[in-house]
């Protein structure tokens, strides 16, 4: 890997990885709805920015046909819309340690699904042994036989991994749909952001009670930055990434984020971390490897996450 990938991955790994720690500080004064809201107005105006700068805001737009249209609104909804909100009322009761680990699955679903999109011979045994692992690593991780001061965790936990399944449905989408056509990735990063920010106006105008009163002292401050620099920043330095380095080495980002979560949540939060966690994320790692190794279709699991 040369300097300049080696200096992306790590950049990269931390920005997306310090997004969980910084989604709790943010949820503090803001509610989901709004924080996601604020996150997305500003990826999308960004996005915006860097694809009318480059003459593409507009180009090709008139030659998509239908279900190219629908894909674009579709993978805008499960690559950013959906994933976000659920990945952030997960957090409003999960910690980022958790919710950074559990992210981490993504590749996992997105094995999983890929016969539901492309007709491809089957997955390797090693690929389905490396899901099973990593599935197991997770229940590990969730310890479903406990409870947290009395009540259970267990649906915020099942929306942080439900954001992850959507993750890989958008990536799914984006490869079988959208990346064949005309449009640059800026160009599909630009409208899905659009599509998402359109859909929570609407939602907002139409039901007044989802939005609230935003605070215009740190959290709204977090709520920008997780627009800025961890979703329309990173979304470029992956996409240089990409052009640099192999979708195996690319998809081993997903590894430093989640490391990166747990100590930022430990360190600036003061989460605790148990035996039962570390074990739980180790099989998980162990998993994510063994499958994404033996992927027949190991692109798809480039950068998986936009956290």
């Amino acid at each position: 890997m040369s300097r300049k990938a080696l200096f992306i991955f790590v950049s990269l790994g931390m920005i997306w990885g310090s997004s969980f720690p910084i989604i709790k500080l943010a949820l503090r004064g803001l509610s989901p709805f709004d924080l996601v809201l604020v996150r997305v107005a500003t990826a999308a105006l960004v996005m915006a920015a860097v694809a009318a700068s480059r003459g593409e805001l507009f180009r090709g737009l008139g030659r998509l046909t239908k279900i190219e249209i629908l894909s674009l609104v579709g993978g805008g909804l499960c690559s950013y819309a959906l994933p976000y909100l659920l990945l952030t009322y997960g957090e409003s009761h999960v910690s980022a340690s958790m919710a950074g680990m559990l992210n981490s699955t993504t590749p996992i679903f997105t094995v999983l699904l890929t016969p539901l999109f492309f007709r491809a011979g089957s997955q390797s045994l090693r690929t389905y042994v490396g899901v099973a692992v990593g599935l197991l690593g997770v229940s590990i991780v969730l310890e479903p036989w406990r409870t947290h001061g009395g009540t259970s965790d267990f649906r915020y936990e099942l929306a942080v991994l439900s954001a992850a399944a959507l993750y890989g449905v958008g990536i799914l989408v984006q490869k079988r749909f959208l990346l064949p056509t005309a449009l640059s990735s800026i160009q599909i990063a630009a409208y899905q952001l659009i599509v998402s920010l359109v859909v929570y106006v609407s939602v907002g105008v139409a039901d007044q009670r989802a939005l609230v009163a935003l605070d215009v002292g740190r959290p709204l401050v977090f709520a920008v930055v997780l627009g800025v620099v961890n979703t329309a920043i990173a979304g470029l330095l992956a996409l240089s990434l990409t052009r640099l380095v192999t979708a195996t080495v690319s998809s081993t980002v997903t590894y430093l984020i989640a490391v990166v979560a747990v100590l930022a949540g430990t360190v600036f939060l003061g989460e605790p971390i148990t035996f039962t966690f570390v074990v739980g994320a180790l099989i998980t790692f162990l998993g994510l490897y063994s499958a994404s190794e033996a992927a027949a279709v190991p692109s798809f699991l480039k950068l998986p996450s936009r956290q």
